[in-house]
Formats: C-alpha cells, sequence, structure tokens
C-alpha cells in the first residue's frame, strides 16, 4: 500500500533573524518536521546565503541592523529569480508601517514573535499552500 504524501513538503528554509534563541527556536521546530534549515544573522548574510543556497522559502525578520527585512524583501521581489520566494515575515510589533509595506512587498505570510512551534509549522505550511495556489512554488 503507498504511503501517504505528507501534509506539506519538506523543503530547504532560511531563517533570517539577529536573535540567536529566535533562530534557534526556528531551527529546532522545522528540523523536527522534516526540513532542512539554513540560518542567517542579518539581512547582508541572508541574501548573499539565498544566492548561493537557492532556499525554497525565507523566515524573514523585519528590525535587524541594515539591510532590514524590508530591505530584503524588497531585494527578493525585484529579482526574477526570487519574486515568488514563499516569505513568512516574523515581526516583534504591531508596526502597520512595516506590515502594510510587507504587504506591498508580497509577504505571503506573517508571524509575530513570541510564537509556539505548532504556530511556526502552521504558517509554514500555510506559506505553502498559497505559493501553490498562485504558481510560485519554488523546486
Amino acid at each position: 500500500m503507498p504511503k501517504a504524501p505528507p501534509a506539506f513538503p519538506k523543503r530547504r528554509i532560511l531563517v533570517v533573524d539577529d536573535d540567536a534563541a529566535v533562530r534557534k527556536l526556528a531551527r529546532r521546530t522545522l528540523l523536527d518536521a522534516g526540513h532542512r534549515v539554513l540560518e542567517a544573522a542579518d539581512g547582508a548574510e541572508a541574501l548573499s546565503m539565498i544566492e548561493r543556497r537557492k532556499p525554497d522559502m525565507l523566515i524573514l525578520d523585519l528590525v535587524m541592523p541594515p539591510p532590514d527585512g524590508i530591505e530584503v524583501l524588497r531585494v527578493l521581489r525585484s529579482r526574477k529569480e526570487t519574486e515568488s520566494l514563499p516569505v513568512l515575515v516574523l515581526t516583534s510589533s504591531g508596526d502597520e508601517d512595516s506590515t502594510r509595506t510587507s504587504t506591498e512587498l508580497r509577504a505571503t505570510d506573517f508571524l509575530n514573535k513570541p510564537f509556539t512551534p505548532p504556530l511556526l509549522n502552521a504558517r509554514v505550511a500555510s506559506c505553502y499552500t498559497r505559493s501553490q495556489l498562485v504558481g510560485g512554488q519554488q523546486s
């Protein structure tokens, strides 16, 4: 009897946050769900890693040393090869301007910090579902 497909595909996910504790929690959660995990501590490292390692998804903090998450998202959306990359934006503030700008730059979903592992997994699954619906699934 064939094995049932997973609830969502296991992918290579880049977690970008300047807070090591947040990266550690996200890493453990994603590894436990079977994903491969990359980490970056700032926007410059993230942009370099995206070019070299081609992640399937990005979990991106907005508030970091320059370039911040908004600028990283702006760069991603301006490039053909990353314009449809699923991006889950992490935010610790209810900053309406950042949320509006992230939405305008086509962030796939949002997650407030602090987050729980089940909620992170649910948002990751949601990002994959949305990217499949719009035909932007990365391989």
